[in-house]
């Protein structure tokens, strides 16, 4: 086909302006009936919630922040975007990505829709059991790296290495995860992981764990006592008293079941950090704001590169200076509702725990086997 040899040859370099991109939006948003129809009012007068800039239709968001008007058309994609950035995580978490920087109207009700006909979340979700056992709030300071959660996620599938675990650390208040890919479930390298950990942030007052072989040990008994850490390990067979760890356990598995390439998921480790990213830069629903806002002051960016987002970031947000006391002070607040709320409903749901006496006769089950 030598008629067609020069193209092959050429070569082809493409570059989208930002005026073109602005243009596109423009007619995609032109339409968009609704959207034309607030966009004309506008050019008129104003229109309460609404402004024009650019050209572009955006909706007034939270403490003033831009938010682009999304057609109609473009919802769908939007939301895949957002659904895949945020790990396939659930409809309050994405839906709370999305108004950082769009609108999109009842849009919990639409992610809820998109998220019930996503096949991964479908064949990986497993809906979540309310547990039966007392609950007992534990107090947080306001303040990082007070107490950190810790656990071992696994084995997870590996041929071609020897990593099959995930050491799991969550600090307690701002809720910031870090996963470290292990070898083993054992002291040794989880001493390491901790160790690591103190390095690049900071050494707890208190930690938190299950009473696993690896945290029972005397090498892990000798090195909190050595770094003078309150070491707490809850009850056997109750998950739930380190329910933090555990929310991130049952969301990491799957979200990397998601992420992952089937049948086999041997690539894990590859997806470890677009796991812990997203978990870190989305809101948590005790803290009402993301744990890398609450620890840094910011967020993150991230590994995964959204063009148009960071372009309506870069060009029509307006930063301002965090204070991160009063930011900690209202994620303190949200904690302590959070905890109020949880204990109130558990009371009305629950019947009250037995009462023994002296005398009475009682069956414990064997649970060490």
């Amino acid at each position: 086909m030598a008629h067609v040899d020069a193209l092959s040859r050429t070569p082809i370099i493409a570059a989208v302006s930002t005026v073109e991109l602005d243009k596109n939006i423009q007619v995609t948003q032109e339409r968009d009936t609704i959207i034309r129809s607030i966009r004309e009012k506008l050019e008129k007068g104003e229109v309460p919630g609404y402004f024009l800039e650019n050209g572009l239709v955006f909706r007034v968001g939270l403490q003033n922040s831009h938010q682009l008007y999304v057609p109609k058309e473009l919802e769908d994609n939007i939301m895949r975007s957002i659904h895949e950035k945020c790990g396939h995580l659930g409809i309050d978490k994405c839906a709370n990505q999305l108004l950082k920087n769009y609108y999109i109207p009842n849009v919990k009700e639409k992610f809820n829709k998109f998220i019930k006909n996503c096949i991964k979340c479908i064949y990986n979700s497993a809906p979540h059991r309310s547990n039966e056992r007392n609950l007992y709030n534990i107090p947080k300071r306001p303040e990082p790296f007070d107490s950190i959660h810790i656990d071992h996620f696994g084995p997870l599938p590996s041929n071609n290495s020897r990593r099959k675990y995930v050491f799991v650390i969550i600090d307690a208040f701002t809720k910031f995860v870090k996963l470290y890919p292990v070898n083993t479930p054992g002291s040794r390298e989880a001493i390491n992981a901790l160790e690591r950990y103190f390095d690049y942030f900071s050494r707890p007052r208190r930690i938190i764990s299950d009473r696993g072989t690896s945290f029972t040990s005397q090498e892990f008994s000798s090195f909190v006592e050595k770094h003078n850490i309150d070491h707490i390990k809850v009850s056997v067979a109750s998950p739930q008293s380190n329910g933090q760890v555990e929310r991130v356990n049952r969301d990491m598995k799957a979200m990397l079941a998601k992420l992952t390439e089937s049948p086999v998921q041997n690539d894990w480790r590859q997806k470890l950090t677009n796991v812990e990213y997203a978990l870190n830069n989305t809101n948590h629903t005790s803290t009402k704001i993301s744990p890398s806002k609450l620890l840094f002051g910011v967020e993150q960016r991230g590994r995964v590169v959204d063009e148009l987002t960071e372009y309506l970031n870069d060009r029509y947000s307006n930063p301002e200076r965090v204070d991160l006391v009063k930011l900690r002070n209202d994620a303190s607040e949200a904690i302590n509702r959070s905890q109020l709320y949880n204990l109130n409903y558990f009371k009305e749901h629950h019947s009250p725990p037995k009462q023994f006496e002296v005398g009475d006769f009682v069956v414990i089950k064997n649970i060490d086997r």
